[in-house]
């Protein structure tokens, strides 16, 4: 099979979740049936565009734009693909809650949310990055000193994605009314229930599919 950039690929997530990684790209697959009627897919599927909608309840409904390059491969098994994709959510935030003693730290500047995908497919590991495109590097480097760790990381992720800017402890006004939002009455049980839940749910289910695009 030689997939081209006129279908489009649907990766559905749980429904429940309602995650769908939508991308058109270009690949060459084999695909064998042996005397036992049992399917084999080899060949790379390579990302050339695309987005990934990743929802979580009422809270977050947020569009992440998929990085070229990316891609699904098969070795032999239909159920054991693996893939390598991140993708991108921009926004404009200030750096203030993050970094209190910057200079023009009320200046809304960009901010990339980056997520990763790797490994299995029916099961990934889902790694997030947070970049600033616009700041120099020594600048950069200071802000990185916030972000040492991975759970420094998802906990910034996610306020981000829920609240457009990052966390610190002057924030907490706002984050108990999106924990009563959500039907939860601290910070702590908001941010180890909610990014937990997320990295954890966001893997348990996919389904595949091709469509023909116009």
């Amino acid at each position: 099979i030689q997939v081209t950039d006129g279908l489009e690929l649907q990766l559905i997530f749980d429904p429940t979740i309602g995650d769908i990684l939508k991308s058109v790209g270009k690949g060459d697959l084999l695909v064998g049936l042996d005397q036992d009627n049992m399917i084999t897919i080899f060949g790379e599927y390579v990302i050339e565009k695309g987005d990934y909608l990743f929802t979580m309840g009422n809270l977050i409904n947020k569009k992440f734009v998929l990085t070229p390059g990316g891609n699904i491969s098969w070795n032999g098994s239909p159920y054991e693909a693996n893939i390598d994709v991140s993708a991108i959510y921009s926004l404009r935030t200030q750096l203030g809650d993050l970094y209190p003693d910057l200079a023009n730290k009320h200046t809304k500047i960009p901010v990339e949310c980056i997520m990763h995908l790797k490994e299995q497919l029916a099961n990934p590991t889902v790694t997030f990055n947070i970049e600033f495109p616009s700041l120099d590097l020594q600048t950069r480097s200071s802000l990185q000193s916030f972000l040492s760790t991975p759970d420094d990381i998802n906990k910034q992720i996610f306020s981000l994605l829920l609240l457009n800017n990052f966390y610190t402890l002057d924030n907490t006004d706002n984050w108990r009314d999106a924990g009563r939002q959500a039907g939860v009455t601290t910070l702590t049980e908001l941010m180890s229930n909610q990014v937990s839940n997320w990295l954890s749910q966001i893997s348990h289910y996919f389904d595949v599919g091709f469509a023909s695009l116009p």
